[in-house]
């Protein structure tokens, strides 16, 4: 039984379905993706982080998708039976591609007293006509900002949109500033950090 790690752009993909096939590749040196009686699920899904375990693999190149709900990812990787110095076996970076992405660089959330809270939207868009757009919040803020809804992974359709509700909730009086990562198939801008910035005023 092999553990590895399944992620999307170097993060962790957790509740992720996956499955894998041996590349003919790696034995033959050509020929098309098979699949392998040697692969088999030991997990259904990706635990947190990205784990994931497999049985019976011998060394080789093998190419791994993994799904979440209307989300599909694949890429490549390498297995070695010689664990790396974090003990595991296999690592798997998967990608999606395609989509055009826009969203606003700055949420402001102006002055706030403290103990209390005022929310903003965030909107992503996806303004290509044909590609969908995979997103991924990368990296939550900490505190006093929160992602209160639509986080995690997003799919937008064609000229579509999502919304994400964010909080600031100060406890104390001060400048306060942090920032949203995401991740996206838009192959020009696969990073976008969303700036955040609220003041806190004491009653």
């Amino acid at each position: 039984k092999l553990s590895g790690r399944v992620t999307v752009d170097g993060r962790g993909l957790s509740g992720a379905t996956v499955s894998a096939a041996v590349s003919a590749s790696s034995s033959s040196g050509t020929g098309p993706l098979q699949p392998s009686p040697q692969v088999v699920n030991a997990s259904s899904v990706t635990g947190p982080g990205g784990w994931y375990e497999l049985d019976g693999l011998a060394e080789g190149e093998y190419e791994v998708s993994a799904s979440l709900p209307g989300v599909e990812f694949e890429g490549p990787v390498t297995v070695l039976l010689d664990r790396d110095k974090d003990g595991i076996d296999f690592r798997a970076d998967l990608s999606a591609t395609g989509g055009k992405l826009r969203v606003k660089r700055r949420v402001k959330f102006g002055t706030v007293a403290v103990n209390s809270w005022r929310e903003r939207v965030l909107v992503i868009r996806n303004v290509s006509k044909t590609d969908t757009l995979t997103v991924l919040i990368a990296s939550a803020p900490d505190a006093p900002f929160s992602v209160v809804s639509g986080g995690g992974v997003i799919q937008l359709a064609p000229r579509s949109k999502h919304v994400v509700t964010l909080r600031f909730a100060p406890t104390a009086p001060g400048i306060w500033l942090d920032a949203l990562q995401l991740s996206s198939s838009d192959p020009r801008r696969p990073e976008v950090v969303v700036w955040l910035k609220g003041k806190g005023k004491s009653r």
